[in-house]
């Protein structure tokens, strides 16, 4: 459990806090925005201060306390389930972004994918 711990506190704050939340503000705007562009298409082009991206950064945000607070107290049940769950409701954020666009869901499965995977490893680990 050390392990799956370790992980969720580097995705919680490696990925969702400091990468997707951080980086955007302190880097300039054309390097903050290639690497949101990377890891999320699904919200690519929209500029920084838009209404789009400050929704999509709160809501990083979220699911990276969740995530971080799940590999703190990785032995907590709650605390666990939430974390898990965060994945879960993070693909089905994914799914309903990217809609009907197929070029948009090409780009989103790999993301969609190491989301659900990473729900089912957790759900096999609590049980």
């Amino acid at each position: 459990m050390a392990t799956l711990g370790n992980f969720l506190i580097g995705w919680g704050l490696g990925i969702d806090v400091v990468l997707l939340n951080v980086a955007p503000r302190i880097l300039p705007a054309e390097h903050a925005c290639l690497i949101r562009d990377e890891l999320c298409p699904w919200i690519a082009g929209e500029p920084i201060d838009s209404r789009a991206a400050r929704q999509f950064m709160l809501c990083n945000l979220a699911f990276g306390i969740l995530r971080a607070g799940g590999g703190i107290y990785v032995k907590q049940r709650g605390a666990f389930t939430l974390a898990m769950l965060s994945f879960l409701a993070e693909a089905i954020a994914v799914r309903g972004e990217v809609g009907r666009d197929e070029s948009l869901r090409k780009k989103a499965k790999p993301a969609m994918g190491l989301l659900l995977g990473t729900f089912l490893v957790m759900l096999w680990k609590r049980f």
